[in-house]
């Protein structure tokens, strides 16, 4: 059911693209007049349901930003998760707090956006203490923040860590 969600959101993403790219010049000027493609739209309307702080809202972008990152859409899950993270972040457990922080890490890791990759790798040690209490999907993303920063012996490290720790 995921897949299938997943072909009819790019068949609509593709037909909006495909609507707005009559010409360069026009698709530049819709572009700079507002026009959104349906990941900014949706994550848009997240952020601002958000302001009614209902609690299964968490729930909710959690999925969103897992949906989003599955496609790629990168930015837009970081923008939902950054947005959970500021709107819950007085009534976050500990592990929702490293769940989003973990798929943070994750969104920023393969977006290759490092230096804020690395702030969220603190606050998640600061939390969970990155040796011991990580969970393996923890793990498995310092992993990968590690791979793609082509820290190999780290990212073998902490991918060991990862499935050690399975039980």
């Amino acid at each position: 059911k995921r897949i299938d969600l997943h072909k009819m959101f790019e068949l609509i993403n593709g037909k909006i693209i495909a609507s707005r790219t009559v010409s360069q010049d026009s698709d530049l000027q819709q572009t700079n007049n507002g026009s959104k493609q349906l990941t900014d739209k949706l994550s848009d309307a997240f952020v601002d349901n958000l302001l009614s702080r209902n609690p299964s809202n968490l729930t909710v972008g959690l999925n969103l930003a897992s949906f989003l990152m599955d496609s790629g859409w990168y930015v837009e899950a970081t923008k939902v998760l950054f947005a959970l993270e500021d709107c819950f972040k007085e009534s976050l457990s500990p592990g929702t707090r490293n769940d989003i922080s973990s798929k943070l890490l994750h969104a920023l890791s393969e977006y290759r956006q490092f230096d804020m990759a690395e702030q969220v790798m603190k606050k998640l040690s600061v939390f969970s203490g990155i040796q011991a209490g990580n969970s393996p999907a923890e793990l498995c993303e310092i992993s990968n923040y590690f791979y793609w920063r082509s820290l190999c012996p780290d990212a073998h490290s902490y991918g060991m860590k990862a499935i050690k720790s399975v039980s």
